[in-house]
């Protein structure tokens, strides 16, 4: 217990950075991400008309037959 507390009490500065390759790659993921989000919602989005708000095209031809 004595030990992880010394540890703790003396850290030191890291000196590290983020080179520019791995930030572009963190940059390029995120706008990944944002990409997929953004198809993912388009699905949904007409999924949800088609499947559950209104008509469909099957339906509307029927009612115009009767």
């Amino acid at each position: 217990m004595v030990l992880a507390v010394m540890a703790l009490l003396c850290i030191e500065p890291a000196h590290a950075y983020i080179d520019p390759g791995t930030g572009s790659m963190i940059i390029q993921a995120l706008l990944a991400c944002g990409v997929g989000v953004l198809a993912f919602w388009r699905q949904i989005k007409t999924f949800v008309s088609t499947h559950l708000g209104g008509k469909s095209a099957d339906s509307s031809a029927s009612d115009d037959a009767e």
